[in-house]
């Protein structure tokens, strides 16, 4: 039947999957939910000792009723509270609401599959010029964009609605799970190995004389020491870990913003858009600004000039073309 859609969100999770901006990206999430099944499993396991293939079904059930609660509007609302977000001030809903209407109607005539009845407007009190999309249907400003024009908030407006409408936030959501399990766990051996070290610490400290309390304050101390190079190693571990997933997830999204920026071209928002990017990147160039090779590789965002010629490159007429010369 002609626009019926599945009343789970999962097709469409498992098709931005392999996508190729999403590759890197992609990679971490299945690494990561191997790992977290593994662990998931292996706590089942203890629980469920001898059943090797049930705790395997409890460890991935469990998975993926995280992801299916992260993905449900319960999960949606926990990620809005979790950020601060609260719904468009009175004052503000006379101007922003119809706007945002008018840009959902747009965007629905690009992506016909979009559901613009289950997108909603959100605020944040956040000093800075900034908006960003989480879930499946939750676009949110920041306070200090409302001094914007109308056309420039259309522009980042129909750039966030690009970003649901090519399940970008899919992706964030799928990757919160994963490491929030990984989180858990690194916290977990963290906590045990620091109470070992403690309690044999404690127990070397027994009044045992001769020969024998040596012996046993030298153990406790050898292995006092080992549980506080591995506490050591986890914590490298986990630094390293999320560091690449940092690293991988930065990759993609720098490709998801180029082609959300298309979106909103395409959505006929390109010129606001534009005029919006240009102004930050004005004030951007009169900040003193460091060669920082780290932060380029961890960046989510392509630099304003990049995005300033990818609009040029799709026709959008650019107001300060000097602005594309680095």
């Amino acid at each position: 039947m002609k626009g019926f859609r599945f009343p789970t969100y999962f097709f469409d999770f498992f098709a931005a999957l392999f996508r190729e901006k999403n590759i890197p990206m992609t990679v971490f999430i299945l690494i990561n939910a191997v790992i977290s099944i593994g662990i998931l499993s292996s706590i089942a396991l203890i629980l469920f000792p001898g059943g090797g293939t049930l705790a395997l079904i409890i460890g991935g059930g469990v998975y993926l009723l995280m992801l299916l609660v992260m993905f449900s509007p319960i999960g949606e609302t926990v990620l809005r509270m979790k950020i601060g977000v609260g719904g468009v001030p009175p004052a503000e809903a006379a101007r922003l609401q119809p706007l945002f209407t008018k840009v959902l109607s747009r965007a629905k005539q690009v992506n016909p599959n979009l559901d613009e009845s289950k997108i909603g407007l959100y605020m944040t009190d956040s000093h800075t010029m900034n908006a960003f999309a989480v879930g499946r249907g939750t676009v949110v400003l920041c306070t200090d964009t409302l001094s914007l024009p109308n056309d420039q908030l259309a522009g980042i407006l129909t750039h966030e609605i690009g970003h649901i409408s090519h399940n970008d936030t899919d992706m964030v959501m799928a990757t919160t799970v994963g490491n929030g399990v990984l989180a858990l766990f690194f916290l977990a051996m963290n906590l045990l190995m620091r109470g070992l070290s403690l309690l044999i610490r404690l127990l070397g400290s027994i009044g045992i004389g001769g020969a024998a309390g040596m012996v046993l304050r030298l153990v406790c101390t050898v292995v006092s020491l080992f549980c506080q190079l591995l506490v050591f190693v986890i914590s490298l571990m986990e630094k390293a870990w999320f560091f690449l997933g940092k690293l991988a997830t930065s990759w993609s999204s720098r490709r998801q913003e180029v082609l959300a920026d298309e979106f909103a071209v395409n959505c006929g928002a390109g010129m606001g858009l534009s005029r919006f990017l240009s102004a930050a990147l004005e004030e951007q160039r009169t900040q003193p600004q460091q060669n920082n090779l780290l932060a380029s590789l961890v960046s989510t965002h392509p630099q304003m000039r990049v995005r300033l010629a990818g609009l040029a490159n799709l026709g959008v007429p650019i107001e300060k073309p000097e602005l594309l010369i680095e």
